[in-house]
């Protein structure tokens, strides 16, 4: 591609550093970013900064409110349109509380819309009305829609982002060989999303498809949290009833969703083709092209974004009767759909998971043999499912796009719910509305405290406790004004107060009031059913003081708890504090017969309580308490609760595993005891290091008895669950780098 005349610039980081050097590295992966991304060819304005140099500076320039009159009024009117229907709206203004108070400037719901419309910057809605030719509808078809264009660069030159967002592409094969066919411009990824959603209940039950954008350039971690408010609506597109056969209502609307989408992203796709220059949240102008790069929609969508019929696969050529085998069909190409349509004109870790698709394939006759695949009221002898197909293609996607949980549903789904009390009847400048009041808020602010429209807040070299980008900017701004913006609360950091582990990766805490207090050690051994619990705590006592019994004649009652919580550090940023985890240590129950006690990592270094085993199960938390007015202190290696545990031992590695990928665990028994009683002993809660999810191996066959609660306790060999989550799959993949004695 030829550079336009007006591309001269320089290749600019902010890092300082020059593309074509600039690489990520730790202990385990180097990663190159493209030596033509990152290019800035002049100075040009963020959001905030066009927000300064509107066309009402002058009237700012006295009055930062305008055309409010002060910040109380802009206040009182902001809470009016968030929390008050226009009918609300005036009757609240009709009160008589105004009789003996001031009333505020604007004097009716209509005025102060129109005051908020004037709030910068806004984006310009469209309603368009259209026909199928030759097809009526039961009522008027209207798509609601705005500059796609304008929405992606409403979100790259967002200052909130400046610190979470990316300009080059890391060498990730789909992401290069796009940056390649280039100039020295970035790549811009659009992903979209879309689901039905009813927009009216009980007066006609409208429904539509909310659009949804944001841009690959955000970290992923900050574009799925919905509080991030990352994505954007530019669209509702119509859903409409046709007045024809039920055998083309499908086809017909599925034309009216291709027909929306294409007027919607028209300016995007050209975008993507000659390429647009865009402020960054820096306000440093960038060239900037727009490849779509992925769609988030339920399979109902899939199909109708494929235009392929509910019987095929969206991406790739399989049909229904090959959704059950183990074969990955050639994939849905736009060349054999182009084909397709001209035919019809004419006549009218990615290993991983493809080592468990293919133990599925392996078993699946063995279990439709048994009769174990079920429908709604009968077996079924087949395995015919979609998704089952679909889950083929996840490998190569992975490969080609990294993981897929950026491209979660759940963000969107949370954005529709949260506009499905829009109304078609509503004016449509109001669909943003509140987007833009907020971004207008946190402007004021900065402007009120006369500090740059940059967010240049850096937070990596100081622990953070929450990951909302706006309250971040405005604690470090003016603190005391935090309470003027909602936020999810924040994480609570146990580094600062709780007990840190001996290798001080993690804090652990107990509530300051345990569930229970001055227990005797009789009814604590019969309630959780540790007959040894006491001789246990005898020989941990004995590894530090002499005289044992006197030891615990001395501290003669116990405190309990049910559960423990542990925090970590990212290990992807370890300046994020991760959200605490519950271990829960609970006696059996009704619910729970066998106990519910979770598993644990357990620090080996240390080596003086532990014999060396790297995960155990909790089954109780406990610190020795002296009597009631005592004035007693403990001595520092009873200063902090202790946990009684069940060690297990590490039998297979995942290189011995390839199916599964996973850790194999067995319990340990003690030598030579009949009946088997497993081996136990007693840590100080200061040697834990992370929490660990057990799956149970289950046997060919299965007791039928088992139920989610029992499971666990009735199994000796468990799996070492690490893809609960990405965090836990990093974790233990640092974590469980290490030899340790495996045993036959």
């Amino acid at each position: 591609m030829a550079k336009p005349p007006a591309l001269c610039g320089a290749h600019k980081h902010h890092d300082g550093q020059s593309g074509a050097d600039k690489t990520m590295e730790d202990s385990h992966w180097t990663a190159q970013y493209h030596p033509q991304s990152g290019y800035v060819y002049r100075d040009g304005q963020n959001i905030f900064q066009q927000i300064q140099n509107d066309e009402h500076k002058p009237k700012r320039t006295h009055n930062l409110y305008w055309p409010f009159c002060n910040h109380g009024e802009w206040s009182l009117g902001k809470f009016l349109v968030e929390t008050m229907t226009q009918t609300e709206i005036n009757r609240f203004l009709k009160l008589s509380w105004f009789d003996v108070k001031e009333k505020p400037s604007f004097s009716s719901a209509r005025e102060l819309l129109s005051w908020m419309d004037l709030v910068p910057p806004r984006l310009k809605w469209c309603i368009m009305q259209f026909e199928v030719q030759w097809y009526t509808t039961a009522a008027p078809i209207h798509l609601i829609w705005c500059d796609d264009l304008e929405v992606a660069k409403s979100l790259f030159g967002y200052p909130i982002f400046a610190q979470n967002m990316s300009f080059d592409p890391l060498h990730v094969r789909e992401a290069f060989s796009t940056q390649d066919q280039l100039p020295e411009g970035i790549i811009m990824p659009i992903i979209a999303a879309l689901d039905k959603t009813p927009v009216t209940r009980q007066t006609g039950s409208l429904e539509m498809h909310p659009l949804f954008l944001t841009i690959g350039n955000i970290d992923s971690d900050i574009h799925m949290k919905a509080t991030s408010h990352a994505w954007r609506c530019v669209a509702y597109i119509p859903i409409p009833k046709f007045e024809t056969h039920s055998d083309y209502h499908t086809i017909l609307k599925s034309c009216v969703w291709h027909k929306c989408v294409d007027l919607v992203f028209a300016s995007l796709k050209v975008a993507e083709k000659v390429g647009e220059f865009m402020p960054d949240p820096f306000g440093e102008l960038r060239y900037c092209f727009t490849p779509l790069v992925a769609w988030i929609a339920d399979l109902p969508e899939q199909l109708m974004i494929t235009s392929v019929s509910k019987n095929a696969s969206p991406i790739t050529l399989a049909t229904h009767k090959q959704f059950g085998d183990a074969n990955c069909h050639d994939p849905c190409t736009v060349e054999h759909t182009l084909e397709l349509l001209y035919i019809l004109s004419k006549h009218s870790s990615s290993k991983a998971m493809q080592a468990s698709l293919n133990e599925f394939h392996d078993c699946k006759v063995a279990i439709l043999e048994a009769e174990a695949r079920w429908g709604k009221s009968s077996v079924k002898e087949d395995f015919y499912i979609p998704k089952l197909e679909l889950l083929l293609s996840f490998a190569e996607a992975i490969r080609n796009n990294s993981g897929l949980i950026q491209f979660t549903a759940d963000v969107t789904l949370s954005q529709e719910r949260a506009n499905r009390k829009i109304s078609v009847s509503r004016s449509s400048a109001s669909f943003d509305r509140e987007e833009w009041m907020r971004q207008f808020d946190l402007y004021l602010l900065l402007r009120q405290h006369n500090h740059a429209l940059v967010n240049a807040v850096i937070d990596e070299d100081e622990e953070v406790y929450t990951m909302d980008l706006t309250m971040a900017w405005v604690s470090c701004v003016a603190p005391n004004e935090q309470h003027h913006f909602s936020a999810p609360r924040p994480i609570r950091n146990h580094f600062t107060k709780g007990i840190l582990s001996d290798s001080t990766n993690a804090a652990l805490t107990v509530t300051c009031s345990p569930d229970g207090s001055n227990l005797s050690w009789p009814d604590v051994m019969h309630t959780y059913g540790l007959p040894d619990l006491c001789h246990k705590v005898t020989e941990y006592i004995q590894r530090y003081a002499d005289d044992a019994e006197g030891c615990l004649w001395m501290f003669s009652t116990i405190k309990i708890w049910s559960k423990f919580r542990i925090q970590l550090h990212s290990t992807f940023r370890p300046s994020i504090n991760m959200p605490s985890q519950a271990v829960q240590a609970e006696p059996p129950s009704d619910t729970f017969p066998s106990r519910n006690c979770d598993a644990i990592f357990l620090d080996t270094d240390q080596g003086a309580n532990n014999p060396g085993f790297p995960v155990a199960q909790v089954c109780i938390v406990f610190q020795l308490a002296p009597p009631r007015r005592s004035t007693v202190k403990l001595p520092d290696f009873l200063l902090h609760p202790l946990l009684y545990v069940q060690p297990f031992y590490i039998v297979k590695t995942p290189k011995d595993l390839e199916d599964t990928q996973l850790w194999k665990l067995e319990r340990v028994y003690a030598p030579a005891t009949q009946p088997k009683t497993r081996t136990r002993f007693v840590i100080p809660i200061m040697e834990v290091t992370h929490a660990a999810e057990l799956v149970p191996v289950y046997r060919e066959k299965v007791d039928c008895s088992l139920t989610s609660a029992t499971s666990q306790e009735h199994y000796d060999h468990l799996y070492l669950n690490r893809y609960a989550d990405k965090e836990m799959y990093n974790a233990l993949h640092e974590l469980l780098d290490t030899e340790y004695t495996l045993y036959d």
